[in-house]
């Protein structure tokens, strides 16, 4: 089965959740990066999850050619 890179931008509460159920729970996606504008969450959700991109600017994952799908998780 060919997954789809997915990336989350959001690391808070919701951000934290969907990245966990898009790592462990469907099998078809695969979660290459995440992005928040406080680094420090955004660090420590992708060391946890083992996530290999971390990015402050959400811009910048949206700009990586390997990413296919993003779920946006900012808050309101």
């Amino acid at each position: 089965m060919k997954k789809v890179n997915v990336g989350v931008i959001g690391a808070g509460r919701i951000g934290r959740i969907h990245a966990r159920n898009l790592k462990f729970q469907i099998p078809g996606a695969k979660l290459l990066a995440i992005a928040d504008v406080i680094m420090d969450s955004a660090q420590k959700l992708a060391e946890e999850l083992e996530v290999p991109v971390c990015e402050q600017d959400y811009d910048r994952l949206l700009e990586r050619g390997d990413i296919q799908a993003v779920v946006i998780c900012s808050s309101t």
